[in-house]
């Protein structure tokens, strides 16, 4: 009865996810523009890092607010690996007409502890995930990354501005038996002294929505989740410690902090999320309930392994005991604005979760 609530809950998000990106997407809220440009004869611009193709379109000015320069970090908010990513995965419009649009988003990037020379390039691929470069979209009249190389100081946040042009007449269409989204995915590859920067290194895909499909929506869906891979009936004696493994999947939503909450025992077997008060009780004594890592340092596509660790105690009583797992995190806030915990934002969201059931044995 709890998964069917479960689906029934996650259709009504999905429903109203949905619902959000069309009047976002018709707000200019996703970071979109569409200016309609003639085409003019340019070749690859020297510094941008991007790939052109012959026929491109003119480059309008840069907006102020993609401009942001190099900022150093405060000491507690320091990351000793050099780590970036995109500020959003999906790039695009809800528009079908055949005009040429441009999307634009960021590209953050933080250099660690060592000082060297990065440089960035921006590759066509044949979906996100795939590192394998392919042929250059001929739908596809420029895709940069600017800065595209600069010499990162140690303990710095460093910003690029994105811009990828889809030619006109590039349109999707939807029918009551087919239907077809223009896709264009980009990869990212990071260089520091001509050495590759793994956890640097990200995806991007630009579209034109016709038909909203849910492999699409992977893309966009800006909420972690996770595989929590216990048995049907999870059990363990008195005065033992058991540890499950516990996968976090990172979709869209760029660098995060990520982490979890057990905020206590459920009365019922069933509850409503987010989770009323009333329906949890004090953990039972004799028992504690833990993930580690608790906290995590989450990117888009990646997955992460962690325990779930439960230990009892001789005075844990006998019976079956229910559980929430709630994961929460707080995204990368924006450079010109305020943050709470910096480099992340203040506001947390706590809007995956699941629940899992314990038995003690004597």
């Amino acid at each position: 009865m709890k998964h069917i609530g479960r689906l029934v809950i996650g259709a009504l998000i999905f429903l109203v996810f949905f619902i959000l990106l069309i009047f976002l997407s018709g707000a200019g809220c996703l970071g979109i523009s569409s200016p309609e440009t003639n085409a003019t004869q340019q070749g690859k611009i020297p510094g941008t890092g991007g790939i052109h193709s012959e026929t491109s379109t003119a480059i309008p000015t840069i907006n102020a607010q993609w401009q942001v320069g190099p900022e150093e970090l405060p000491h507690e908010e320091r990351f000793a690996a050099a780590i970036g990513s995109f500020d959003e995965t999906y790039i695009g419009s809800m528009d079908c007409s055949n005009k040429s649009e441009t999307f634009e988003t960021n590209y953050t990037y933080f250099s660690g502890a060592e000082r060297g020379t990065i440089s960035y390039q921006l590759v066509p691929v044949k979906y996100v995930r795939d590192t394998t470069e392919v042929p250059f979209p001929d739908d596809i009249l420029n895709a940069t990354i600017e800065p595209a190389s600069f010499t990162a100081e140690p303990y710095h946040r460093y910003t690029s501005h994105v811009r990828i042009t889809v030619g006109p007449n590039v349109t999707g269409f939807i029918s009551p038996s087919r239907f077809w989204n223009p896709t264009f995915p980009f990869y990212l590859k990071v260089q520091r002294d001509a050495g590759n920067v793994s956890e640097a290194n990200d995806w991007v895909q630009a579209a034109k929505l016709c038909a909203f499909i849910p492999g699409l929506g992977s893309l966009m869906r800006s909420s972690p989740g996770f595989d929590l891979n216990t048995q049907e009936n999870l059990s363990l004696r008195v005065g033992e410690k058991v540890s499950l493994p516990l996968t976090v999947r990172d979709f869209g939503g760029g660098l995060r902090e990520e982490y979890f909450e057990i905020p206590g025992m459920l009365k019922g077997d069933d509850y409503s999320f987010p989770i009323k008060s009333e329906e949890l009780a004090p953990f039972p004594p004799g028992m504690t309930v833990s993930v580690e890592p608790l906290q995590i340092l989450g990117r888009s596509f990646r997955t992460y392994d962690m325990n779930l660790v439960i230990e009892t105690t001789r005075d844990v009583q006998q019976g079956t005991y229910n559980f929430p797992l709630v994961l929460c995190y707080r995204n990368l806030a924006s450079p010109v604005s305020a943050s709470g915990k910096y480099p992340f934002e203040n506001t947390r969201y706590c809007d995956t979760s699941t629940s899992f059931e314990v038995n003690v044995i004597p």
